[in-house]
């Protein structure tokens, strides 16, 4: 069970990482189109500025897994289930968040003037298409599985646990003697 514990934290510190690095990248190509590209530079803008604030805090998440030493931790503490806990809920509200903000950015782009949307992709050396788009979509989906694989992982944890705890009783040395049977 350790190295599936290992593969799942780390791989949710990779998937929110690779998120993080496409929100960096997610209005490059249109940046130079501020006066030229209008309602659709803007809603690119908002919808940039709002996953990157997402993506960001999922990094901070995801890292504290790691601080906390969640992917090599036998037995897991507060601080372990919390940081699984925030990071699987900032992966479901990220996910949600870019999968709205993508689609409208998406939907206004099938609006641009072909023109225009040609001469901006040739000021930042890019290219046309929707590519952006696809990947975005791609990156939300791991975040959902990512989360849901943390989630499977802390309810394991916590039946483990569970299960191998000692009664009260004999854990104190003490105990045998309060018996009066013996």
């Amino acid at each position: 069970m350790k190295i599936v514990q290992r593969i799942v934290v780390f791989s949710s510190v990779a998937v929110a990482a690779a998120y993080f690095f496409y929100t960096l990248a997610f209005s490059t190509g249109w940046a130079l189109g501020e006066t030229l590209l209008g309602d659709f530079f803007a809603l690119a803008q908002v919808a940039n500025h709002e996953i990157y604030r997402w993506g960001l805090w999922l990094v901070v998440a995801a890292a504290s897994c790691l601080l906390f030493n969640t992917h090599k931790n036998n037995r897991f503490y507060v601080t372990n289930f919390l940081s699984i806990l925030v990071t699987s809920a900032l992966m479901f509200k990220t996910a949600a968040v870019a999968l709205t903000q993508i689609d409208i950015v998406a939907e206004a782009y099938q609006h641009i003037n072909p023109i225009m949307l040609r001469f901006v992709v040739a000021m930042n050396n890019s290219t046309i298409g929707v590519k952006i788009f696809s990947i975005g979509e791609t990156l939300v989906y791991g975040l959902f599985i990512e989360g849901g694989l943390l989630l499977a992982l802390t309810t394991y944890k916590i039946v483990m646990q569970i299960v191998h705890a000692k009664p009260a009783k004999s854990r104190r040395p003490e105990a045998q003697h309060d018996n009066p049977q013996c």
